[in-house]
């Protein structure tokens, strides 16, 4: 597997996990990309920052031939609570006001998600930090768009003192080499309802056999119809064939969530069952 790390060079989480990767790992200088910036390279790994925004970023799928994207990134909230968190990419609306494309949804690589995020709890575990942080999955969303590079966001949040503490940058640098030369099998699935942080099916996921590629949370549920199932499910890879709901989450669109999904033929079982 062809792994790229991309990071920006303006973002400051970004910076301190490219800083780190390149004082933990052997990386040698490579040769530049077409920012002029420096690719770096490790096994089957290639480093390299652009910029600008993460956000804007697919056009990097186009200088390498990769199996996967990672994007090291900084996480912002409202609560300003301290976490590490994992998530795929997509929109499941018309707003790209965060990047991307209008409904649409870059491939989430579920056993790779999975590896990223049982290895992020057990660097987490060895800082002694997984009380003081979150380590956690987010719900789907923003951008960029990439049409056939698997990918996924890392993030450390929520504020600049995170952003740029070193032990942080060291936990997602180490998960990152983790997830780029190990594998892991598992029962692959998308997921619909529940919270944007689903601390359920964080720990589901980590606990059993569950890998999970894309996730709508409640707040897209209005967005989330038979077409918009076929999307998270043909870009999920590997490609479930089971999806995995939070029932209560669903709330008023339990009964048209469900209907959509038994329509299409598609099998379907609650978080608990893996818990």
């Amino acid at each position: 597997m062809q792994v790229l790390i991309v990071t920006s060079t303006t973002d400051p989480a970004s910076v301190n996990i490219y800083t780190q990767l390149l004082d933990l790992y052997d990386f040698s200088l490579h040769s530049s990309n077409n920012d002029g910036l420096d690719i770096h390279k490790y096994k089957n790994i290639c480093l390299t920052s652009i910029p600008g925004s993460l956000l804007t970023a697919s056009y990097v799928e186009q200088w390498f031939d990769s199996d996967l994207i990672i994007f090291p990134s900084r996480h912002t909230s409202s609560s300003k609570k301290p976490s590490l968190t994992i998530h795929p990419i997509g929109n499941f609306n018309t707003n790209v006001d965060l990047g991307g494309k209008p409904n649409k949804l870059s491939i989430a690589p579920s056993l790779i998600i999975k590896n990223a995020l049982i290895s992020l709890w057990n660097e987490a575990k060895k800082f002694n930090i997984n009380n003081e942080y979150d380590i956690i999955l987010e719900a789907t969303h923003h951008g960029d768009y990439l049409n056939q590079t698997p990918c996924f966001f890392i993030e450390i949040g929520s504020t600049l003192e995170d952003w740029t503490k070193v032990i942080l940058g060291q936990i997602v640098a180490h998960t990152i080499i983790n997830t780029s030369i190990q594998s892991l099998t598992g029962i692959s699935s998308i997921a619909i309802g529940g919270p944007h942080y689903p601390s359920q099916l964080t720990q589901a996921i980590i606990k059993s056999d569950l890998a999970i590629g894309h996730i709508a949370s409640k707040h897209s549920l209005k967005y989330i119809d038979e077409k918009m199932i076929l999307e998270m499910v043909n870009r999920t890879n590997p490609k479930p064939n089971i999806i995995t709901v939070d029932w209560k989450g669903l709330g008023t669109y339990k009964s048209t969530i469900i209907s959509a999904i038994d329509k299409l033929g598609l099998k379907w079982c609650k978080i608990k069952y893996f818990l």
